[in-house]
């Protein structure tokens, strides 16, 4: 038999490596350097709406993965996690006080830019701005500022991109944080779609709203101390449904007699599970009784979820007076739902990043100065109890006889602090003075300068 040869087998060649889609250049507007390229037409695409979601359920412990998941700059599943805990009920309701809540306060724009600041009112006056008619509104909607006050609540960061609409205005787009990675120095990432672009906050494109501070964010937001109370909320209502559906509904108790087998039993037993309404004939010796179940097991899991909504409502109010003990959840309240320093802190911090992130740039771009939107956090109490003061000063000035003197009351300043809205009309420019052209005349005729 003669010798085959060896034939080493061919391998298929490669196919030629798919180029990678060419990172997409990020938008800045000219902040004092020689480039400056338009903002984005379309929001950022979001690769988490085109894949299944990796987490639909919850148990204990997966908390602490999420964490060292986040130490180690990875936000998926921090973000799939705020997610879930946004569908609790409680966790939306106070979550939706102190956004909406928020934005729903009196909303001042002052500036030094008269331009900008006329630009930005509309028509509105500058200490209740109208959501129909101010510019303000159209680039920071109140949904989308909403959802990034919420998410910077809950996670410790609230993301959001400017996208220009169809007249060249930035408008704000919320994003998730599904896509977002941080690196080890502490610099943030956007990763949608191939895409690997760095997040700057204040370059006229990216949006980023931290409450709490930017470094390590993720620690700071709500999730970190709630994710383990929620979790065991979430658990505990599983499991006291799983006793409800077997022990409330009652056992049907059969007493057979002693000399009964044990075919006639299980034939008993099958024809009163397999019947929808049970209905038996008893043979002589054998009794039928229906018997509810005394335990009261089910009172553990009602505990466990009456107390993480104890948690969660201190959490997210400071308190949990404000939060049960009054009307204010009730009535959509701010200040009798939220402790007074949650609203000023997150009023301040997110009026920095609107001027700084959103309206600088936009001024830079108009060649301007850019102005500041200020919310009023200050109670109604204290409005009246303002008003009654000054009444009382006024009352004592008039009645001592000697007037006012050299004092003017700020009557503008004091609008302002009551919310109430002024129209304050500005003197109106005095013309320029009258120049004299027979000198310069005879000047140019002479040929000489007149200094």
């Amino acid at each position: 038999m003669a010798k085959g040869r060896t034939t080493k087998a061919t391998k298929a060649p490669k196919k030629a490596a798919k180029a990678s889609p060419r990172p997409r250049k990020a938008s800045v507007l000219d902040l004092g350097t020689s480039k400056a390229t338009l903002l984005p037409k379309q929001k950022a695409k979001n690769s988490f709406g085109r894949r299944a979601i990796l987490k639909v359920k919850w148990r204990p412990g997966d908390d602490d993965r999420i964490k060292c998941e986040a130490e180690n700059g990875s936000l998926l599943r921090l973000a799939e996690l705020c997610e879930a805990m946004m569908a609790d009920s409680v966790i939306a309701g106070l979550l939706d006080t102190r956004s909406n809540g928020l934005i729903s306060l009196p909303v001042s724009i002052t500036g030094k830019d008269d331009r900008l600041v006329t630009i930005l009112v509309g028509d509105s006056d500058g200490g209740n701005l109208r959501k129909n008619s101010a510019l303000f509104w159209r680039m920071f909607p109140t949904t989308e500022l909403a959802r990034v006050i919420k998410w910077g609540i809950l996670a410790g960061m609230g993301l959001g991109e400017f996208v220009a609409d169809a007249n060249g205005v930035p408008v704000l787009h919320a994003l998730d944080l599904h896509d977002v990675t941080v690196d080890f120095e502490g610099r943030l990432w956007w990763t949608a779609s191939g895409v690997h672009e760095e997040i700057i906050p204040g370059n006229g494109r990216w949006f980023c709203w931290f409450p709490e501070g930017r470094d390590r964010f993720w620690v700071w937001g709500a999730w970190y101390g709630l994710a383990s109370h929620w979790i065991a909320k979430t658990h505990a209502i599983i499991q006291r449904r799983a006793w409800g559906a077997k022990l409330a509904g009652g056992v049907l108790w059969v007493t057979s007699p002693t000399s009964s087998t044990d075919r006639q039993r299980d034939k008993m037993r099958d024809h009163l599970v397999n019947a929808i309404n049970p209905v038996a004939v008893n043979t002589t010796g054998w009794t039928l009784d229906w018997k509810e179940s005394n335990g009261r097991g089910y009172e553990v899991w009602s505990a466990a979820q009456k107390d993480a909504d104890t948690q969660i409502a201190i959490r997210l109010t400071g308190s949990t007076v404000l939060a049960f003990g009054t009307t204010g959840f009730s009535s959509g309240n701010i200040h009798q739902a939220v402790t007074f320093t949650f609203i000023q802190s997150n009023a301040e911090t997110l009026a920095e990043t609107v001027h700084y992130q959103g309206l600088v740039p936009w001024a830079q771009r108009l060649g301007g100065m850019a102005p500041w939107a200020e919310w009023d956090v200050t109670p109604p109490e204290d409005r009246q109890a303002l008003g009654t003061a000054v009444k009382a000063f006024c009352d004592a000035v008039q009645a001592s006889g000697q007037g006012w003197g050299n004092v003017q009351l700020d009557v503008e300043q004091f609008a302002y602090q009551m919310g109430i809205p002024v129209n304050v009309k500005k003197p109106e420019p005095a013309p320029a003075p009258a120049v004299d052209p027979l000198p310069i005349l005879e000047g140019m005729a002479s040929g000489g300068n007149q200094s």
